[in-house]
């Protein structure tokens, strides 16, 4: 009996470390973007795809967003825009057909924002894809946005949206407002 009862806790044993062993933490610790008390700096650490090409964006910006009727809130929006490059005169110009990008649209609250599109009712959230030289944009309405801090300068957040194995992207963002 005390070997049946030995081989049983071994078997277990054994297979909650299979368990424990195949569990991974692919969260995004939002932490890490939070800026730094002494520089005010912040980061940003999105990767992605865009028409099949790593995308990896290198800055971005922020501003209050012209309200479309296009989303079932009632609430202010956000017009985020992540690029590729980070050049500071261009990044709160959104003619950036020099560059690929990614924008996206949240309400200006702190939370978490699931993307959808609503065709019949004509709300959607989602994440645009900006591919250089093309003539139309690519809408991924499958992920999240959340939306962890506003302030007056910047907003700071995490992705992750796709559209299909060619246009996706995810990460923690920290973009600027733009003067307006």
């Amino acid at each position: 009996m005390k070997q049946i009862y030995k081989n049983f806790l071994r078997a277990n044993l054994i297979f909650a470390l299979a368990i424990l062993s195949s569990c991974t933490d692919e969260s995004i610790d939002p932490t890490q973007n939070i800026p730094d008390e002494e520089t005010d700096e912040v980061v940003t650490d999105i990767d992605g795809m865009i028409n099949g090409v790593s995308f990896q964006s290198k800055g971005g910006s922020v501003e209050i967003a012209a309200d479309t009727g296009n989303d079932a809130n009632d609430t202010q929006d956000l017009f985020i825009q992540l690029f590729d490059k980070n050049d500071p005169n261009d990044v709160c110009d959104f003619t950036f057909r020099s560059t690929d990008a990614v924008s996206f649209r949240p309400p200006a609250e702190v939370g978490v924002y699931d993307l959808f599109a609503d065709e019949e009712a004509g709300y959607y959230q989602g994440v645009t894809f900006h591919v250089i030289g093309a003539t139309e944009n690519y809408n991924g309405y499958n992920g999240f946005i959340e939306i962890i801090s506003i302030n007056d300068t910047n907003v700071i957040g995490k992705i992750d949206a796709t559209l299909d194995g060619n246009f996706w992207i995810k990460g923690t963002f920290a973009v600027d407002f733009c003067d307006n």
